[in-house]
């Protein structure tokens, strides 16, 4: 689908356009990775960007290089009566649709946002959401994955979120790119 007017407003620190999700996570990982380059920090470990566009299908991350041992999805995290999740924060992911996410994994970005003292929840999306990293596990790879993402209201359509929420995805995203 292609929209013509996105109908992008900003205010008050909310932030409304349509098809947010993908574009706010993707200007989120865009963002660290011009952070991380222009104040050339060393990572410790090989961290691979990678912009899947098959996420409404399930086969996103189906295909990954050999030596890939974590997944680490940045999606959107609906907020609605039941959801933990809130706009102004960063939302890790225990469980979605699928599965549960890798407990390692999940512990050690909660560790992360605790130390860089990241505004986060925890948060269980079922029974109708899932991310691209699923695709990783389903097609039988052996690997870890977990995802975090800003709090957005609506999905597929016309969403919001707050700068707020995209802030602290992005500070749990480095700090968790550069813990070691």
């Amino acid at each position: 689908m292609i929209a013509l007017e996105p109908r992008f407003r900003l205010a008050n620190g909310y932030l409304k356009s349509r098809f947010i999700d993908d574009k706010a996570c993707v200007a989120v990982l865009l963002t660290a990775i011009k952070a991380l380059r222009e104040e050339k920090i060393a990572l410790p470990r090989r961290v691979l960007a990678y912009f899947a566009c098959f996420e409404e299908i399930g086969h996103g991350t189906a295909w990954l290089p050999e030596e890939v041992e974590d997944i680490l999805a940045i999606d959107i995290a609906p907020t609605g009566p039941e959801q933990n999740s809130d706009e102004r924060k960063v939302s890790i992911f225990a469980k979605d649709s699928r599965f549960p996410y890798h407990w390692g994994m999940t512990n050690e970005l909660r560790q992360a946002a605790i130390d860089a003292g990241v505004d986060y929840v925890m948060d269980v999306f079922t029974p109708y959401y899932g991310t691209d990293g699923d695709g990783s596990v389903l097609a039988g790879h052996d690997v870890r994955h977990a995802a975090i993402g800003p709090g957005t209201a609506n999905s597929h359509g016309y969403e919001r979120t707050h700068l707020d929420g995209l802030r602290n995805t992005y500070e749990l995203l480095l700090a968790y790119l550069t813990q070691a």
